[in-house]
């Protein structure tokens, strides 16, 4: 059995946080394979924060924290399998609801077999709640878990 280039034992450490543009080796396992893959593609899947705003349309990763008045808002269907996208829905007396777009959410607290809407219904003392969703494929996300008052019908 052969192995991959041993470049950690001939090459200095970064030392740094590598720019989008910077190569890493991988060996893709499933073509058998060494292949490159940039810091960008590669830091996005550890996700990033962003605040939600009315309508907003949530990014199919990351992390997003919904705003704390009522609102509707949209989740993107994955691009790929794997991708974890957590939102967090801060205390708040209004209802919030995340539906996908172009995808279904499955493993709901209600509905395993087919939820299409996650809804959150704040009331004046309820803690912050937060939903952890994994995609499987480009159209499904599945619950991986969920704090709070998280409802999905």
């Amino acid at each position: 059995m052969s192995t991959i280039y041993v470049f950690q034992a001939e090459v200095p450490a970064l030392g740094e946080v590598p720019a989008s543009d910077d190569v890493f080796l991988l060996y893709d396992t499933s073509a058998g394979r060494t292949k490159s893959v940039t810091a960008a593609l590669a830091g996005g899947a550890g996700g990033t924060v962003t605040a939600g705003t009315t309508a907003a349309a949530f990014s199919n990763n990351g992390i997003t924290t919904a705003q704390t008045s009522a609102g509707a808002f949209s989740l993107t269907a994955p691009d790929r399998a794997g991708l974890e996208k957590t939102i967090l829905f801060p205390a708040s007396t209004g209802i919030r609801t995340v539906t996908p777009a172009g995808a279904t959410i499955l493993g709901s607290t209600i509905n395993p077999g087919a939820a299409t809407v996650i809804t959150v219904t704040g009331t004046s003392d309820t803690v912050s709640a937060s939903v952890t969703l994994v995609s499987s494929s480009t159209s499904v996300w599945y619950r991986k878990a969920h704090a709070g008052p998280v409802v999905s019908s």
